[in-house]
């Protein structure tokens, strides 16, 4: 009989039996494991008892023979009628068995001691199956126990990978006895590819991708990624996966097994080796894991927290997941809850609200110094729960519970610390007491998802002052870099040195199949469906915009992807302010132009009829879905409408009734909704039969991931992040949305989807917009820092250290007090003690009110010396603090200062509105919530200053001038008061020459009498002529059309001006006037032409009277 001929995968059979020798395994034939040999008990038994006895050497070294044996045959008897979950425990944990009357545990492998394990590879042993035995080609056993299959093909075959995963799958099937015990099969083919592996007693059909097992190396002074699946096949790296990355979990009512991705692998260990450094007595605690969306970020956070419990066990770990959305909260807890992880979820608890976190903490303060007491859990939270005045509270509270043990059990020190305390002024006081309330364990990990969100501010100041120890690692797709009080890179990581401790990014992602690759389609303006109809911004609005936010939105610590929501949803008109802290009015403006422009009716059907037009091709026939992201609200409700319409005009004939079910909205909702959002709300309400909208939009989002319909998800301010729905293909983007924002938007229609039927081959993005040139440019930014190219640029720009900005801000903030407390302007003394106001709002509201009132008195005066430099100075301190404050993101000391600058904003936007003289725009009251996080006495502000002007007021204000003018007794008061009324009626409208040459002359008298060239008697009087003169020309333009309107003050602005009464026809101008407002819009050729005719019309009525030149300059003016 002659030789077998060599198999066409012969050479790669070689060339994998010797990488396994090189790693680490024996071949078995040392052992007597022979080709072809049948193992009916899966077990090698002769390997298996030798390991038994010699990896628990200590736990049987006082049993009898008998003994022994019978400990072995009860193990045995275990292992064999285990199901696969149980299995996968014994593996990791060994198994208790019952001996001397008494429980003892046996492991089956030494995790501790990898050498005193065996390490055996077999090629091409049986096993019981049917129909048929499975021989897989090579079987890898740790102690004689089957843990891993590789099926090998040729390599010089294109495709030939599939086939290995087939077969293994194959075996799943044929032999499921053996697989309760193999946890990974590798397919060593054209690819490398390992995939999980379980018993498939039911025979269905799996998809489960394979992955790759990549390494990170050296090369070139750069960190590149190579395939290398012997990495994963080394003894101490399959152990690992199996004892700490490898779990069973129940999702929908099945079963599957998750394994470990090289990404996650790698991410867990690097955090594992930061959390041993820093509880062995090292200084670094945090880390940035820097993994693009859809690369198991979840997962990984598991590995890490589960891995460090265990370890970790015995010093009583505790973990917190942190999260700062309620859906990200249940997803979350929805996968840790479907884990089989016993231990670890006997310990898990979602946190329900701030009582029950306060609770936590004070269980876990105690636990530091009292018996008894064992704090160790798993949590799930909300950052939003760290809420500054409860937990500021708290600490001192705990503080003082401390101090009382210390006083009842260790007087010394007690002694020592109240004597610091007392040589301490106020505010180091409370610190150095906030400090004593923390909680000091090592041993706290907290895991906190979208870092990129919500970990810059208050709450997360709070968080670090309750565990100011913690270890912290951020989880991100998408990190935050470009402003000082937002950077996630100086807030996890040690730039300029370390800038993340993993990263995992785009193309690496979609190199390994974890996501797809976006195909980006710009809509072409003329196409039929759009044709008169203007749908993307132009390049110059995206380019101005952008340019002219980051120049003035990053100055004040803002962000073009984080602000621009506001801007969209507001409703009211975009405030005048153009301070920082308040508008970046410019912008504002120009973004309010914009949010028109992307509202309009007419330009938003002819985008639901596009829509309606593609979108079967775009889904492939609807086999997948889509998702429109809208401007704001409104556009959503709109879009609904429309898109229902054009969606059953162009699919009913074909699809019927059900066209009416494919859409559907999901947006947040208010109490103070109305227009179309309140009416589309009652009807969404009706139509669903509850009035829950956050459970409607939960329902929502269940349905659109689990059953036909709907087919498009209609969003704006949720679901463009965070959102993980496989079939959704196509995203519909219509609104300007930028940086991270972006990217993670984009991100939701790059997940995989492949039912064996329907294959998901890549994402499409359909932009209304014209941001693609926005999306490259964000994409290679990222790109350039995960490799490392571009971080001198982030060394020179982003990394001046945090303590050296918080020094700074306490300076600032003490040389305000100062200043205000001792403010003196024009002989005015208008101090304002910040600490004392702070104290009685503190313990007494009241009085708190009444110095307000008092307060505001002051800002009205020193409203009018808003120019001199003692005003102008204290002005300048307080923006810088604001600013300051806002620029140190979550400094531990934010927290215990928070008053002090909700104080001083207070104080500063009161002295903004009184020098402009108008109500403070609703931007600035979000903002300062947003920078202080405490809306109650916001509200209380607000009430006090809010103010609204008018000509009736005005008019009242004229009577109680000429009732002070005939007393001869006059106020400053009262001057301040009506300058600073009719300085607000005159501003409403910055255009009209009459009120802008009134605005400039009792500038000039304001100055004149600040200077005492004239006395207040003069400047009042002065103030009641204007105030007269601006009643009469408002009462003799407001019923007069709109063109007259505008010839009337043309002759009122010369008589103001020149002191002529002259009958001026303006014929030429009036005729010009009449044509520009009956075209559809104003064009520079009107305006040119209104300027030529009122010149024509200046020159033949005044010249004589009037120089040329100035009738000239007078025209261009107007």
């Amino acid at each position: 009989m002659g030789m077998r001929p060599p198999l066409p995968e012969w050479p790669d059979v070689e060339k994998l039996r010797g990488k396994l020798e090189e790693v680490g395994w024996e071949d078995g034939k040392k052992y007597g494991l022979k080709e072809h040999m049948l193992i009916e008990t899966i077990i090698y038994d002769k390997v298996f008892d030798e390991a038994f006895e010699r990896i628990n050497k200590n736990a049987l070294e006082d049993l009898t023979p008998a003994e022994k044996l019978e400990v072995l045959n009860q193990v045995k008897n275990l292992l064999n009628n285990a199901a696969e979950e149980t299995l996968l425990e014994y593996l990791k944990y060994g198994i208790n068995v019952t001996v001397k009357r008494e429980k003892r545990a046996y492991i089956l492998i030494d995790y501790e001691n990898i050498e005193n394990n065996t390490f055996i590879y077999a090629h091409e042993l049986k096993f019981p199956g049917s129909p048929e035995n499975s021989k897989p080609d090579f079987t890898l056993l740790v102690n004689g126990i089957p843990l891993a299959v590789i099926e090998v093909e040729p390599s010089t075959e294109i495709g030939s990978v599939d086939r290995g995963i087939d077969q293994i799958r194959m075996y799943e099937q044929r032999s499921p006895d053996l697989f309760r015990y193999i946890q990974i099969g590798v397919a060593y083919a054209d690819r490398k590819r390992f995939t999980p592996t379980y018993p498939n007693r039911t025979r269905e059909r799996r998809i489960i991708p394979p992955q790759p097992w990549k390494v990170k190396k050296r090369a070139d002074g750069k960190t590149i990624t190579e395939e290398d699946i012997h990495d994963l096949l080394k003894p101490k790296t399959l152990l690992e996966i199996i004892r700490w990355c490898t779990f069973f979990r129940e999702r929908g009512g099945r079963k599957d097994k998750i394994v470990a991705r090289y990404n996650q692998f790698e991410a867990t260990k690097k955090a594992l080796q930061r959390i041993n450094e820093y509880l062995s007595g090292g200084i670094k605690k945090s880390g940035l894991i820097w993994h693009w969306q859809g690369s198991g970020k979840t997962y990984t956070m598991f590995f890490i927290a589960n891995k460090f419990f265990e370890e970790r066990f015995e010093r009583n770990p505790l973990i917190f997941f942190i999260v700062d959305r309620r859906e990200l909260q249940r997803q979350l807890n929805e996968f840790l809850k479907g884990l089989k992880a016993p231990r670890f979820k006997s310990y898990l608890k979602t946190i329900g609200n701030v009582e029950e976190l306060k609770k936590v903490i004070t269980w876990i303060k105690r636990s530091e110094y009292r018996e008894g007491i064992i704090a160790r859990g798993i949590y799930v939270t909300l950052i939003q729960k760290f809420r500054r005045k409860d937990f500021e509270d708290l600490l001192e509270t705990l503080a003082t519970e401390y101090l009382d043990h210390l006083r009842e059990n260790e007087l010394e020190t007690y002694e020592q610390i109240i004597e610091k305390l007392e040589k301490l002024p106020p505010d180091e006081k409370k610190e150095e007491l906030v400090k004593l309330g923390g909680i000091n364990k090592r041993e706290i990990l907290l895991l906190i998802d979208e870092a990129h969100r919500s970990q810059y501010g208050l709450l997360a100041s709070v968080m670090k002052n309750v565990f100011p120890n913690a270890m912290r690692f951020a989880f991100t797709g998408t990190p935050v870099f470009r402003f000082e009080g937002k950077n996630t890179f100086l807030e996890f990581a040690y730039p300029p040195k370390e800038y993340y401790l993993d990263v995992y990014f785009i193309g690496d992602s979609i190199d390994d199949g974890f996501t797809l690759p976006l195909t980006y389609d710009v809509v072409q303006e003329g196409e039929p469906f759009l044709e008169g109809v203007k749908i993307l911004l132009k390049d110059e609005d995206i380019k101005k915009y952008i340019a002219e936010w980051l120049e003035i939105s990053e100055a004040g610590g803002g962000s073009v992807a984080d602000d621009v929501e506001t801007i969209l949803e507001t409703e009211e008109g975009v405030p005048e302010v153009s301070e920082p802290l308040i508008a970046r009015s410019d912008i504002m403006h120009h973004l309010n132009n914009v949010k028109v422009f992307l509202t309009n009716k007419r330009r938003l059907e002819k985008l639901a009829e596009y829509i309606a037009s593609r979108i079967e091709d775009d889904t492939e026939g609807f086999k997948f879905k889509a998702m429109v992201v809208a401007a704001n609200r409104r556009a959503c409700v709109i879009l609904k409408r429309l898109l229902d319409e054009k969606l059953l005009e162009t699919y009913g004939p074909k699809y019927g009734e059900e066209v009416r079910k494919w859409t559907e909205v999901v947006m947040t909702y208010d109490q103070d909704d109305r227009g179309e959002i309140l009416s589309y709300k009652e009807e969404l309400i009706r139509r669903r039969g509850k009035r829950d909208t956050d459970e409607i939009n939960l329902d929502i989002q269940t349905e659109f991931k689990e059953k036909d319909n709907p087919k498009i998800l209609i969003v704006t301010d949720m679901l463009i992040t965070g959102f993980d729905a496989p079939k959704l293909k196509v995203m519909y983007l219509d609104k300007p949305l930028y940086e991270h924002r972006l990217l993670q938007a984009t991100a939701r229609v790059n997940r995989p989807y492949d039912d064996g039927i329907t294959k998901k081959r890549m994402g499409l993005i359909v932009d209304s917009v014209g941001l693609l040139k926005y999306l490259r440019e964000s994409l290679r930014t990222y790109e350039l820092i995960a490799q490392g190219d571009i971080v001198q640029d982030l060394q020179e720009n982003l990394l001046r250290k945090v303590e050296e900005r918080f020094e700074d801000f306490k300076k600032t903030l003490r040389d305000t007090k100062e200043a205000l407390k001792y403010l003196k302007v024009n002989g005015h003394k208008l101090g304002i003690d910040i600490d004392h106001l702070k104290e009685l709002i503190e313990i007494d509201k009241i009085a708190a009110q009444g110095l307000l009132a008092d307060i505001k008195e002051k800002l009205k005066t020193l409203a009018l010396f808003w120019d001199r430099a003692e005003a102008q100075r204290a002005m300048q301190l307080m923006n810088e603090t604001i600013q300051q404050f806002k620029a140190l993101g979550s400094h531990r000391g934010k927290m215990l200062y928070c008053l002090d600058v909700q104080i001083i904003a207070y104080i500063y936007g009161s002295l903004l509105q009184y020098i402009r003289g108008e109500r403070m725009p609703k931007q600035f009251w979000e903002g300062l919530i947003e920078i202080i996080h405490e809306k109650t006495l916001v509200e209380d502000f607000r009430r006090i200053v809010t103010t609204t002007v008018t000509n009736e007021d005005l008019e009242n204000m004229l009577t109680s001038l000429r009732e002070v003018r005939a007393s001869r007794l006059v106020p400053e008061k009262t001057v301040a008061d009506a300058y600073r009324m009719l300085r607000a009626l005159l501003e409403e409208l910055p255009q009209n020459p009459v009120y802008r040459e009134i605005y400039e002359r009792i500038e000039r008298v304001r100055k004149d009498w600040i200077d005492r060239n004239i006395d207040t008697m003069t400047f009042l009087n002065t103030l009641i002529d204007f105030i007269e003169y601006k009643l009469r020309y408002d009462k003799r333009v407001e019923a007069i059309p709109l063109e007259e309107r505008i010839a009337e003050t043309v002759k009122t602005l010369i008589t103001q001006k020149y002191g002529i009464e002259a009958s001026i026809n303006l014929s030429n101008f009036r005729k010009e006037l009449s044509r520009a407002a009956a075209a559809p819009r104003i064009t520079q050729t009107h305006k040119r032409r209104i300027r030529t005719a009122l010149l024509k019309d200046l020159i033949a009525d005044l010249r004589g009277r009037i120089q040329t030149s100035e009738l000239v300059k007078l025209a261009e003016e107007l």
